[in-house]
C-alpha cells in the first residue's frame, strides 16, 4: 500500500522546493553578474569597477558623511533646561512642586555672535567639497590603474601572439633548412640553430605566461573579482588621439587633487577668521518661570556673556589657524608645480611615441617585411645565406615588439594625461 504524504510533509517539500528555486535563481544571477567574458573589453571593465569597487564606495560614503557635517556645523547647540526647587521647608522635605516654597524653570540657549556659526558652516562646506573631490580623484585613479593593468595584460598577450608568429616563421625556415641539408646544400648546424631559436621562444612563452597571470591578478583586484573570473582576452587598446588638447589648462580647472588643495586653503581661511571671532564675547540667553504652589507667579530673562579672558589660548588658536592656512597655500603651489612637471613628461612621452609609431608603421616594418620575404625566397631557392635569413627573422621580431611597446606607451601616456586632466570621459 502506497503511503500518502501528510499535510506537514507536503508543506516541508514545498518549502524545500521554493528554497531550491530561490538558490538556483540567486546563483544564476550571480553567475550572470560575473560574466565569464569579463575582461574582453576595456569599457566593460571600467563600468564594472565603478559599480563594484569597495575603494570607490568607501570614498563616496565618506563624502556623504562630510556633507552631513555641514548641517551640524551650522546648527545651534542644544538648549539646556533646568528645574530648581527653592525654599524647601525643613519639616517637609519633598520634591513635590506644590510643597516647595518656590519652583524655578529655566531654558538657556547659547547664541554664537559675530558670524561664528556662519564661518563654521562655510568651513564644513569646504571640507565636504574637498571630500567629494577626493572621491572623484579615487574614481579617476581607479580608472587609470585599470587602464594600466589592462595595457600590461594586452602587452603580454600581444608578445605571445608575436612569438607564435615567429614560431610559425621558424618552422618554415626549419623546413627549408632540412630540405637543403638533405640535398647537401646546407650544414646541419643551420637546422640546429633554428631549433635553438624555437626553444628560446618556448622559454620566453613561460615568462610571458607568468606576466599575463600577474597582470590578470592585479586587474582582478582592482575590479573586486576573483582572478579566474577574467576569462576573456584583451581585444586591443582604444584608439588614442591627442586632439590638440591643452592638458595643462584642463588640469588647472579640473584636476581633483589641485581642486582639493584649493578647497583646503579655503577652509583654512574660514578657520582663521573663526579663530579671530573666538576672541570676542559669547552670549547665552536664559528664560525662567517661577511657580508657587500650582500657579506660575512670574517670569525672568537673563543675558550671560562669555568673557574671553584666556587670550593666550585664543592667540595660540589663531596662530595655529594661520600656520594651517600657510601650509594649505604652500601645498597648493607644490601640487601645481608637480602637476605641471607630470603633464610635461607625459606630453613628451605621448609625442615621442606618436613619432615612433609613424616611423615603425610607415617605414621600418614595411622594409623589414620586404627584407624577410626576399631572404625567405632566396634561401628557399638555394641562393640566400642562412645568416641573412636569421638576421631578417630576428629583425622583424624586434620591430614588431618595438611597435607594440610604442603602442602601449602611447596609450599609457594618454591615460596619465586623461587622469591629470580630470578624466571626464
Amino acid at each position: 500500500m502506497k503511503a500518502t504524504p501528510t499535510r506537514s510533509a507536503r508543506g516541508a517539500l514545498a518549502l524545500a522546493f521554493t528554497l531550491s528555486l530561490t538558490l538556483a535563481f540567486t546563483s544564476a544571477a550571480q553567475a550572470a553578474e560575473t560574466s565569464p567574458s569579463l575582461g574582453s573589453s576595456l569599457p566593460e571593465l571600467l563600468l564594472w569597477a565603478e559599480q563594484h569597487s569597495p575603494v570607490l564606495k568607501a570614498s563616496q560614503y565618506e563624502a556623504q558623511a562630510r556633507q552631513q557635517q555641514i548641517i551640524s556645523a551650522g546648527a545651534l547647540e542644544d538648549p539646556m533646561f533646568a528645574i530648581e526647587w527653592m525654599n524647601i521647608p525643613k519639616d517637609n522635605l519633598s520634591l513635590d512642586p506644590r510643597k516647595a516654597g518656590e519652583m524655578k524653570y529655566t531654558l538657556r540657549q547659547a547664541f554664537p555672535l559675530w558670524g561664528k556659526l556662519d564661518l563654521k558652516e562655510k568651513a564644513a562646506r569646504s571640507g565636504a567639497d574637498a571630500a567629494s573631490l577626493m572621491s572623484q580623484n579615487v574614481r579617476n585613479q581607479l580608472r587609470s590603474d585599470i587602464r594600466s593593468a589592462y595595457a600590461a595584460w594586452y602587452r603580454a598577450s600581444s608578445i605571445q601572439r608575436i612569438n607564435r608568429q615567429q614560431l610559425d616563421l621558424l618552422r618554415l625556415m626549419d623546413a627549408s633548412a632540412s630540405q637543403r641539408y638533405a640535398v647537401g646544400k646546407a650544414p646541419q648546424s643551420e637546422s640546429l640553430r633554428i631549433q635553438t631559436e624555437m626553444s628560446m621562444l618556448d622559454n620566453e612563452a613561460l615568462q610571458l605566461e607568468l606576466i599575463t597571470r600577474q597582470s590578470q591578478a592585479t586587474l582582478a583586484a582592482l575590479l573586486n573579482v576573483a582572478p579566474n573570473t577574467l576569462q576573456g582576452t584583451p581585444t586591443g587598446l582604444p584608439v588614442v588621439r591627442n586632439e590638440g588638447r591643452d592638458w595643462l589648462t584642463l588640469a588647472h580647472s579640473r584636476n581633483p587633487e589641485l581642486l582639493v588643495a584649493q578647497k583646503e586653503q579655503e577652509a583654512s581661511g574660514y578657520q582663521l577668521a573663526l579663530a579671530g571671532k573666538n576672541k570676542l564675547p559669547g552670549l547665552n540667553v536664559s528664560a525662567s518661570a517661577y511657580q508657587m504652589g500650582s500657579e506660575i507667579t512670574s517670569y525672568g530673562l537673563m543675558l550671560e556673556f562669555q568673557i574671553p579672558l584666556q587670550q593666550g589660548a585664543k592667540n595660540a588658536e589663531q596662530a595655529e589657524a594661520l600656520a594651517m592656512q600657510q601650509r594649505a597655500k604652500s601645498a597648493e603651489v607644490a601640487k601645481l608645480r608637480s602637476l605641471e612637471a607630470e603633464i610635461g613628461q607625459m606630453q613628451a612621452m605621448f609625442d615621442n611615441t606618436s613619432q615612433q609609431l609613424a616611423l615603425l608603421e610607415q617605414t621600418l616594418l614595411p622594409q623589414a617585411e620586404l627584407t624577410l620575404q626576399s631572404a625567405l625566397a632566396s634561401y628557399g631557392a638555394g641562393r640566400g645565406e642562412f645568416t641573412a635569413l636569421l638576421e631578417a627573422q630576428q629583425q622583424i621580431k624586434r620591430l614588431r615588439q618595438m611597435r607594440l611597446m610604442a603602442e602601449v606607451d602611447h596609450f599609457l601616456a594618454l591615460n596619465a594625461l586623461t587622469r591629470l586632466a580630470g578624466d571626464e570621459q
